[in-house]
């Protein structure tokens, strides 16, 4: 009864909880889960078992303890605790599904192949009645939710080839199906790579013509999928298979931006050979090292490239021992266990394709996979372990559920300060943001939100006395935790333009520029404006020109949603053409773009009103 348990609370940990678990209540709850399935593991009559043998378990000690020291240099103490939080639930998943019993393991991967089959189903509900052409689920993007239903894929499909299942052949359809209206060119690179791998056994290409024939079918369905959606449910549709020929003719940018990020990743190592910037930190310093605006990302979308930016050489050779480790652990599995061997070819498909995407942002996806190789990891020699003894795991799912309870609860205040923002109540949502940077993990970005409240509210009150400090000094804070981020002395440039201290704001708009000058047209437009304050008007024009240069007309088209973005460059028109008008130039292109961008720009009104009555 008690494996029971503790294979329920894993597939509880790896349901794909909205946003694919990355909400704060979802890793909650995958945390509690964690929790509750491991002390079912200890109140078990037999004890605890080691599920790696000395090499494996050393090198993960190391390795943790390394990713814990790194939060003595990281340049984002708030990016590698949520990365410690997830290795921590990778971690503790892996150790518990390896003390599942072999009936407990079997019931695990049927809940895995329902709970992929509920995700397809409500993927297919998103995909006839939302905007975006690809399935996505209950994930925000479509790739991770293509990682997500692979391994079923795998599994799946090898049950229903080898046993004749009706239950296998309908939950393999219903996945494959999905899997194909993801349209995730890595995920099917893996499939096809996986599917030529297990074609050396004599057994699979027994069953491959089996194999062939629902692959097929599934295709052809999910083509008549995206014809209803087209053509029933009246929404733009993407036909399955057709990125490959965008990438084949060259118009696909994702391949680009994806060997940008390994060039930024070598780039930041380059900078910091030896420890990395720490765990979790790229988004934070790739910034620096971007390339084209188009360029921006949080992730290097190679989990192993991206350790090798964040935890240095130290860190990456660490990785690689592990792997290896991992992949001998589940050869011996597989040779003790022959009736895993989908479990461990669907394991090693996941880990490949996390070295394709952004699947380490998912907790639903780390759960996956440390599920799947503590299902087959064999060690070389089994050990018992006593309570007294299992120092290291209680830690573990300690530090676990501290991290997951603080994030919790900071992102409850802030989302209290959010809605309080929306009504317009900005001393409740400087409160309210107060309180959510006051735990043990915050994101340091509510220093700033709060400090913009108060920024706020100097302004509104002409420059009240009472607020100037505060925000002032929320800026300050922001600033010393995390020095590596434009946007809080971009706020800090704004609190001291407000108090009349043109040069120390004019240094705050040139250090948010070196830390990210691609991704924020406004930091142009509010330096160019300093600038053209202060008098230097050829300083102005030449930063204005900086920031149009970077935002054409089809960087702008790209990004409908952010309306900044169109509102921050016509501002960047609007104070050329100022200039241009007031030496007697043709400012007429300037003021038409500008008011392109934004129609209601009042400047721009008011320069082509200027415009015409000078004529």
């Amino acid at each position: 009864m008690k494996s029971v348990v503790m294979a329920v609370m894993v597939l509880v940990a790896m349901l794909p909880w909205w946003s694919g678990g990355r909400e704060p209540i979802a890793l909650l709850i995958s945390a509690f889960a964690v929790v509750i399935g491991s002390i079912a593991m200890w109140r078990r009559p037999e004890p605890a078992r080691t599920v790696a043998s000395w090499p494996l378990k050393a090198v993960l000690t190391i390795f943790t303890a390394w990713a814990v020291l790194g939060l003595l240099w990281t340049v984002n103490r708030y990016d590698t605790e949520v990365w410690l939080t997830y290795w921590a639930l990778a971690l503790a998943v892996f150790i518990l599904v390896g003390n599942l019993t072999k009936s407990a393991k079997q019931r695990l991967i049927d809940g895995y192949l329902w709970i992929a089959t509920a995700a397809a189903l409500y993927g297919f509900y998103q995909y006839f009645t939302g905007d975006y052409d690809r399935l996505t689920s209950s994930f925000y993007w479509a790739n991770p939710a293509a990682a997500f239903l692979l391994p079923a894929v795998i599994i799946g499909v090898w049950r229903w080839a080898s046993q004749r299942s009706p239950v296998a052949l309908v939950q393999s359809a219903i996945v494959l199906i999905a899997f194909w209206l993801t349209d995730s060119r890595g995920a099917i690179l893996v499939l096809i790579l996986v599917a030529i791998a297990a074609a050396t056994r004599p057994t699979v290409r027994q069953k491959s013509w089996l194999i062939i024939t629902l692959a097929l079918i599934t295709f052809g369905l999910s083509l008549g999928f995206s014809w209803m959606r087209v053509h029933e449910f009246h929404h733009s549709g993407l036909t399955p298979g057709s990125r490959f020929a965008e990438a084949a003719n060259g118009e696909s940018t994702s391949g680009r931006d994806r060997l940008s990020y390994l060039v930024s990743s070598f780039r930041i190592l380059a900078k910091n050979p030896v420890q990395g910037t720490g765990p979790g930190t790229f988004g934070t310093v790739h910034p620096q090292f971007q390339g084209q605006v188009s360029q921006a990302g949080s992730d290097a979308h190679n989990i192993y490239v991206q350790s090798l930016a964040e935890q240095g050489l130290i860190g990456f050779l660490l990785v690689i021992w592990i792997v290896c480790l991992m992949l001998a652990g589940l050869w011996r599995g597989v040779i003790r266990e022959p009736t895993m061997a989908a479990v461990a070819l669907a394991a090693v498909a996941l880990a490949l394709h996390f070295g394709l995407d952004i699947d380490g942002r998912y907790p639903a996806l780390v759960v996956l996979l440390g599920a799947l190789i503590g299902l087959v990891y064999q060690p070389l020699v089994y050990r018992k372990v006593t309570w007294k003894r299992a120092v290291g795991l209680p830690l573990l799912l300690a530090g676990l559920l501290l991290a997951a309870i603080s994030l919790y609860q900071s992102s409850v205040w802030a989302d209290k300060g959010k809605l309080a923002q929306d009504n317009h109540d900005l001393k409740a949502a400087a409160g309210d943001y107060s309180q959510a940077h006051t735990g043990w993990v915050y994101n340091p970005d509510y220093w700033t939100a709060e400090g913009i409240d108060y920024y706020s509210l100097a302004g509104i009150t002409g420059g009240s006395k009472q607020y100037e400090p505060l925000a002032l000094d929320r800026a300050n804070h922001a600033v010393a935790v995390d020095p590596q981020d434009s946007q809080h002395y971009f706020l800090r440039a704004r609190i001291h333009r407000l108090q009349g201290k043109l040069t120390d704001a004019q240094s705050d708009y040139n250090q948010a520029l070196r830390l990210d000058h691609l991704n924020h047209p406004y930091y142009y437009a509010d330096l160019a404006s300093l600038e053209l304050q202060m008098g230097k008007e050829t300083d102005a024009v030449h930063i204005a020109t900086q920031g149009i240069i970077l935002y054409p007309q089809k960087v702008i088209d790209s990004r409908p949603a952010d309306v900044s973005i169109r509102v921050a460059v016509s501002q960047l028109y609007t104070i050329r053409a100022a200039i241009e008008l007031k030496n007697g130039q043709n400012a007429a292109d300037d003021i038409n773009h500008a008011l392109k961008l934004n129609p209601v720009n009042t400047e721009a009104l008011q320069l082509r009103a200027q415009a015409i009555g000078a004529k």
